[in-house]
């Protein structure tokens, strides 16, 4: 299938060719029962060697925005580590709901993405207040681990099968 311009922008290009699955148009990380003894920040992960962590993404957007940029340029990095958690676009209060929905997209694709070349990824679940509160949650709950963020918090969570 050849891919014009504003597929490879938007990375539809990728998403064809993995044939990562859909569901109301998010896409659908298979559950993840492995938890991480530690973890660290994508900033921090460095360019070589064995790591023995999860890679979060708690961290202002733009130390991680190329990622979204060019995902395969990080794709051997990130296979080191353990696992890595969805990335953790911002949903700010009183963000334009376009806005917040973009975010959630990017969130959701590159974890899929990352999943579907065998990463092992636990989706992030971000909100900022009870407007961006289901979209954060707009997605099929896979019955597994979740890490969460509530911006503007210093609150994480990591839930086991249903357990907070």
């Amino acid at each position: 299938m050849s891919c014009n311009l504003t597929e490879k922008i938007y990375k539809l290009d990728t998403l064809y060719e993995r044939g990562i699955e859909t569901t109301d148009d998010f896409y659908t990380l298979k559950p993840e029962s492995f938890i991480p003894e530690k973890i660290v920040g994508f900033s921090d992960l460095k360019n070589s060697g064995p790591c023995d962590f999860g890679v979060h993404f708690f961290l202002d957007d733009h130390r991680f925005e190329q990622v979204w940029s060019h995902p395969m340029k990080y794709l051997n990095k990130m296979k080191r580590a353990q696992c890595i958690f969805s990335p953790d676009y911002s949903l700010y209060t009183g963000m334009p709901t376009a806005m917040s929905i973009w975010n959630a997209y990017r969130n959701r694709f590159l974890g899929a993405l990352y999943q579907s070349y065998g990463l092992k990824v636990i989706p992030t679940v971000v909100w900022g207040d009870e407007d961006t509160y289901d979209g954060g949650f707009n997605w099929k709950r896979s019955g597994k681990n979740i890490t969460c963020d509530r911006w503007g918090s210093s609150w994480r969570c990591c839930r086991e099968n249903g357990r907070s």
